[in-house]
Order: C-alpha cells, then sequence, then structure tokens
C-alpha cells in the first residue's frame, strides 16, 4: 500500500523550474502546513461539519496535487463533489479514511525529499 503513496515531484519541479533550493522550500512549507490542514480535517470530519470539511479539501487542493499522487488528487477532488452535492454517503466516508491514510503516508514519503 505505502508504494501506491510514493510522492511524484514532477510538476512541482516543473513549477520551480528545477530550482532546488526553491523546490526544498517548497517541501518545507508543504510538511509544515498540509499536517495542520489534515488535523483541521479530521476535526470537522468527527463533528460531521460538512462545509468545513469542503472548505479544509478545497484549501488543501494545491499541496495535493504537488504531491504527484493521482489518487490523492482524485479522492479529494471526488469528496470535495460529493459533499458539496450533499450526498455524504458511507462510501464517502470510506474515501475520506482512505484518503487521510494515504495522506498521512504521502508526507512520510515527502520527508525523505529534505
Amino acid at each position: 500500500m505505502k508504494n501506491k503513496f510514493k510522492v511524484d515531484l514532477s510538476m512541482l519541479k516543473r513549477i520551480v523550474q528545477e530550482d532546488q533550493s526553491f523546490l526544498k522550500e517548497m517541501i518545507e512549507v508543504i510538511l509544515l502546513n498540509l499536517p495542520l490542514e489534515l488535523k483541521i480535517l479530521s476535526e470537522k470530519i468527527a463533528e460531521s461539519n460538512w462545509a468545513e470539511v469542503r472548505k479544509v479539501l478545497h484549501k488543501i487542493r494545491p499541496s495535493t496535487d504537488y504531491l504527484g499522487i493521482p489518487f490523492l488528487s482524485e479522492a479529494r477532488k471526488e469528496i470535495h463533489d460529493q459533499i458539496e452535492s450533499g450526498n455524504v454517503s458511507e462510501s464517502t466516508k470510506q474515501l475520506i479514511q482512505d484518503f487521510t491514510t494515504g495522506m498521512a503516508l504521502a508526507l512520510d514519503d515527502l520527508k525523505t525529499y529534505t
């Protein structure tokens, strides 16, 4: 399962135009901010505060996409869309669990790039 969440920094490298110091800085910002946002996400999920969950998912979109893991980007969008349409089901909740687990594994992998 861990291999499924291996970070691919290709997009981020293109954005920073291969500037290694800027790349390192971007990784550090992601590692600093994303865990905080994921903590807020978990709290809002526990409260079933779907409007706030949707806001956090929207806020973390760039960082999620920068990780270069298609499943995480697609899951984030799918969860966001289901919440936006008012269709929060058991399958949505399972997808949220898979997403948060995957994000934790991806962040662990991202730490190896610092």
